[in-house]
């Protein structure tokens, strides 16, 4: 299944769904371990939405300006120090 926008957002709202339908007042324990790996989570959440942005974004700038050279690895070439 290709995750669209169109599946994000209706995966969001089943999710503010299931946030709001749960009771207001529970007495439910969270021992440290689940704090880290709630933690861990939001990180992994924060880190890899600003390279699917960055993705995204790369690719938006590439479509405007696209690269002019064929080979667009040989940007970088330096003369060899076997010539002195």
């Amino acid at each position: 299944m290709m995750l669209t926008m169109r599946n994000i957002i209706i995966l969001g709202l089943l999710g503010l769904l299931f946030l709001f339908a749960t009771p207001a007042i529970t007495h439910a324990y969270i021992d440290p371990g689940t704090g880290g790996m709630l933690l861990q989570i939001l990180i992994g959440v924060i880190v890899g939405s600003f390279f699917a942005f960055r993705h995204a974004v790369t690719r938006i700038f590439r479509r405007i300006f696209p690269s002019k050279d064929k080979d667009p690895g040989c940007e970088n070439k330096t003369e060899s120090p076997q010539e002195s």
